[in-house]
């Protein structure tokens, strides 16, 4: 699950990267998307025509009650939710935030943004043998304060590099939160993964959701810089939780 997590990191850090090249080069932004989607059709043609990767394993689901009113499975929910709202909420503002606010240049701006899910890639490649080491819920606990610490500092200067610093650190330490909070989740489940994984995909995707919208509301009323104060407070969040 690492892995699977890991690649869509290296997904958008590439595209976050590549795009910016392009953007810059004079590319105009539409026949981008368009690529996108057509890249997209063909891996979804792929996928319809691969029987291995379409194979289930069966479980039973009717065994033990559901899992959705246990609170172990909120909470683990919950970490999964906060972390997700960070991704969601530093993929759909950061480059607004870099050159809006900061006025960094479209390339320099866009290889800002790629930092982050690079270093998500990165740390979720990490995090597997951090978690073996120390054990995941140590691991959030220090994430969730590593991550409250790094988005403060980026905020609190308009330095480009240090701004920067502060995402690739915050990008390093929210990269495990997710894999780990799924991992618990179904070792507290045994025989039940499935449902165990489902219950925290539909808590912790609450905060993709929300993400985008939560942030650009406040910051109608205290500015973007004041309202990506919300990432640090999930970080503080993820280890209350997680404590």
């Amino acid at each position: 699950l690492t892995m699977l997590h890991a690649a869509f990191s290296g997904g958008a850090a590439l595209a976050a990267a590549l795009t910016g090249v392009l953007l810059a080069a004079g590319a105009a932004y539409r026949p981008l998307y368009l690529a996108a989607g057509v890249a997209m059709c063909v891996v979804m043609f792929a996928w319809t025509l691969a029987p291995a990767i379409r194979h289930r394993h069966s479980e039973d689901l009717a065994s033990g009650g559901t899992l959705f009113l246990r609170p172990l499975f909120l909470a683990l929910g919950t970490i999964t939710a906060l972390g997700f709202f960070v991704e969601s909420a530093l993929e759909s503002w950061s480059a607004i935030y870099l050159r809006g606010e900061i006025g960094l240049s479209v390339l320099l701006g866009s290889f800002g943004v790629a930092f982050f899910p690079g270093a998500m890639f990165v740390g979720r490649l990490g995090s597997i043998g951090i978690h073996r080491r120390v054990g995941r819920r140590r691991a959030l606990v220090v994430a969730g304060g590593v991550l409250t610490v790094a988005m403060l500092a980026a905020l609190a200067t308009d330095l480009p590099p240090l701004i920067i610093g502060g995402l690739v650190v915050v990008g390093l330490a929210v990269s495990g939160v997710a894999p780990a909070a799924f991992s618990l989740a179904g070792d507290a489940a045994p025989g039940r993964s499935g449902q165990a994984s489902a219950v925290v995909t539909v808590v912790g995707y609450s905060g993709f959701l929300v993400a985008p919208g939560a942030i650009g509301g406040v910051a109608e009323i205290v500015g973007l810089a004041g309202a990506l104060l919300m990432v640090a407070a999930c970080g503080l969040l993820i280890t209350g939780v997680t404590v």
